[in-house]
């Protein structure tokens, strides 16, 4: 659709601006670039902003507010990698082509310029002979040295062009050994994915197993033909089942609770529900109750020979009447946001870092009570289920109940908190973005002023673009948390607040000398997200950075951390 004079400039700044490819596997990935940076590296080929504009206004590339107060772009999603990635192959296979034809031309231009020099040494002495002979004839000696100073200054400037080519071979030598530094860094990612792969052939290998102890007892329809069946397994009632349990818990992970129930019929048959057993069991009939499967929640309490009547309250008191100490509130705490008293006070808001930061001003906040950690997709889809609102696409990574839930949007958010509002008996919502930042900095009386939430180090509180490999991960893992005991306020998702977007705002908040709970909400459309992510630098993650996005957008980077007023 572009025409053909941008079409190099747009291709180039696809190919070799915004994707990265690893040197061990040749896998692409997509980068985030400061627009600015992209305009000075590809102006060259033409690019501008209005190229960019245009290629955004087609879906291919988007664009994120960045740390310089300026804008990053991206292609605008993974499935877009693999086709410009082999665009990439098509057009480097041509120019190296071309390359070595330049070469080729230029090893033949030194050839002849060397060809030259020996001709003109070979004249120079049959004229040196002729001199000594004929020393009379002066002026056909000036008119010789004249001839053979010209020819000199050709092979001077064959030399010349020569050396200059040598520079743009040195050049592009250089081009490809800083290109090479950056795959040798994308290759530490790839390690980390090697031991991500090994613990998966591993976990393969347990369910493996645990599919054959399963078929074969499926297989059997009596006792004798139980036993006989495990004696060929090589393995007896108690090791079955003790293999089938973490089977179970994966299948609970993935969220897959019908799979996970009929494992867990077939474990019942093996021997007596022992405590491991029933707290798996307990866990899908909580997870169908919440979710208004009241049938199915009774069916699995029938494995345990526990009656109940089909309803949310009933099925509940039975199942918290029937679990071990403390594993009641377990379930709750997994399914449910745990919520963390934070204290009212004032603090700095904003810094002087980055433009949309300014000016520092001075907040008071009431307190409030915020949520652990970033709303899980085990949190989120008992919501899901239980509205049948829609669902989230599935992220590359494939969904994993303790991960953040990613791919929703700010309306997306909201419905959910306003769900959990009627569920929970409570006033929830999207923390506004001082509310935010006051959390993350630590609260008041607690704050030790550190750069990321909860650490100057990055890397024990946050999985960002460094780290991550390329994909969230399971909350409160990393080393420690904030002052307040909250998780992951620095990266894994970015978190919506409940604000839009407003450039002037932070300065009209100085003018208050001390702005009060501030909150800015014109109907512009454009939302606050904060924190930064699994796919963006350490710059994102410090407590004052701010970015924005459209409220309707669901992205793999996008999730949410719920606020409660008392």
């Amino acid at each position: 659709e572009l025409d053909y004079g941008v079409q190099k400039a747009a291709q180039r700044v696809l190919e070799d601006g915004l994707l990265a490819e690893d040197a061990a596997t040749g896998e692409g990935r997509r980068m985030s670039v400061d627009s600015r940076a992209l305009l000075a590296q590809f102006s060259m080929f033409g690019l501008t902003d209005a190229l960019l504009v245009d290629l955004e206004k087609t879906y291919l590339i988007r664009r994120e507010m960045n740390t310089v107060g300026g804008f990053s772009f991206e292609i605008s999603h993974d499935t877009l990698v693999a086709p410009v990635q082999k665009a990439k192959k098509d057009r480097k296979h041509i120019e190296e082509k071309a390359l070595a034809i330049q070469v080729q031309a230029e090893k033949e231009e030194q050839l002849a310029a060397a060809k030259l020099q020996a001709d003109i040494e070979r004249k120079r002495r049959q004229k040196a002979t002729v001199l000594s002979i004929i020393s009379g004839l002066m002026f056909l000696v000036a008119s010789v040295v004249g001839f053979w100073a010209w020819q000199q200054k050709k092979v001077a400037q064959s030399a010349t062009e020569a050396a200059q080519a040598a520079t743009n071979v040195a050049e592009l030598a250089k081009n490809k050994a800083i290109k090479s530094d950056s795959l040798t860094k994308l290759a530490l990612f790839q390690a980390d994915a090697s031991k991500i792969v090994a613990l998966k052939k591993e976990e393969e290998a347990k369910n493996e197993k645990a599919k054959a102890i399963l078929a074969a007892l499926n297989a059997s329809n009596s006792a004798k033909d139980t036993k006989i069946a495990l004696d060929k397994l090589a393995v007896t009632a108690k090791s079955a089942v003790g293999i089938i349990l973490p089977v179970i818990d994966l299948d609970i992970l993935r969220l897959d609770y019908d799979t996970a129930f009929k494992k867990c019929q077939t474990a019942v048959k093996l021997e007596e529900p022992k405590e491991e057993m029933k707290k798996r069991i307990l866990e899908i009939a909580y997870f169908y109750t919440e979710t208004d499967t009241f049938q199915a929640a009774i069916n699995t309490l029938k494995l345990l020979n526990i009656n109940a009547l089909p309803n949310r309250s009933d099925l509940l008191a039975v199942i918290q009447k029937n679990a071990p100490p403390q594993y009641f509130q377990t379930l709750e705490e997994r399914y449910y946001p745990k919520m963390i008293a934070v204290a009212g006070g004032t603090f700095t808001m904003g810094s002087n870092e980055n433009e949309n930061e300014k000016p520092p001003h001075e907040v008071k906040v009431s307190g409030f009570k915020l949520a652990e950690t970033e709303t899980t997709v085990w949190q989120y889809f008992i919501f899901q289920k239980a509205t049948q609102h829609q669902e989230p696409p599935t992220p590359t990574w494939q969904w994993k109940g303790d991960n953040p839930i990613v791919n929703v949007s700010w309306e997306d958010a909201k419905a959910y908190l306003k769900w959990l509002s009627t569920r929970q008996q409570g006033k929830y919502d999207l923390p506004t973005e001082a509310e935010w930042e006051f959390a993350a900095r630590g609260g008041e009386a607690l704050s030790k002023g550190y750069k990321y939430s909860g650490s100057n180090d990055i890397d024990e509180v946050a999985w960002y673009a460094d780290n991550s490999n390329s994909q969230t991960h399971a909350v409160k893992t990393r080393k420690k948390a904030n002052e307040l005991g909250l998780f992951d306020m620095s990266g894994n998702v970015w978190e919506w607040c409940r604000d839009e977007y407003s450039k002037t705002f932070y300065a009209e908040c100085l003018k208050q000398g001390i702005a009060v709970n501030p909150f800015f909400e014109k109907n512009v459309g454009i939302r606050v997200v904060r924190g930064g992510s699994w796919n963006y630098n350490y710059l994102s993650c410090r407590v004052s950075y701010r970015s924005i996005s459209s409220p309707y957008v669901r992205d793999d980077v996008f999730g949410f951390r719920c606020i409660r007023y008392d």
